[in-house]
């Protein structure tokens, strides 16, 4: 090899290897939290069996100090939970309440009805059942997450989230 394109070679792995020097001599950076503070979403059980059910609850606070006038939300499975699924998890909705007496379905986007006051909260509880021949055991867990989005003063502000439930491990009955 001559010796220009030996001496380049030499050159160019130097300065790679200060630059990764640089990039590992940087501090660590503590990962940021995206759970809103507006919205609260959890399950009632972390384990279950075949036969149960499960209750999840949804909370949005308006945390603002103007009237919130639009919630906008979308309720999934988990892509674990899709997996699952696939694999014999057997689930179904049962019942849906909301408590401001809103139209509400299993397992559908609840109805946040605005105005909502600052300081106002509105709560959504869904519950399901897992299918009593539902497959179980293992890493076989069910959880969803939901995406909220709302406008407050005239829609001059904005702001959206993601929230999970935490995941519910279903046992096999022993």
């Amino acid at each position: 090899m001559p010796r220009t394109k030996l001496r380049s070679l030499r050159l160019t792995a130097f300065f790679f290897l200060l630059l990764g020097l640089v990039g590992l001599s940087q501090p660590a950076r503590a990962a940021t939290s995206t759970v809103p503070s507006y919205f609260a979403m959890s399950a009632d059980r972390t384990s279950a069996h075949p036969g149960e059910s499960v209750t999840v609850t949804m909370t949005f606070t308006n945390t603002r100090t103007t009237d919130v006038q639009f919630v906008f939300q979308s309720f999934q499975q988990t892509y674990e939970t899709m997996l699952a699924v696939s694999a014999g998890l057997t689930y179904s909705w049962t019942g849906c309440t909301d408590d401001q007496g809103n139209a509400c379905t299993p397992g559908v986007t609840p109805g946040f009805t605005a105005l909502i006051h600052p300081g106002e909260s509105r709560t959504a509880t869904l519950t399901y059942r897992i299918g009593a021949d539902s497959n179980c055991g293992g890493p076989i867990k069910l959880g969803f997450y939901s995406y909220v989005y709302y406008e407050w003063a005239g829609g001059a502000g904005t702001e959206d989230g993601l929230s999970h439930t935490g995941d519910t491990f279903v046992n096999c009955t022993t």
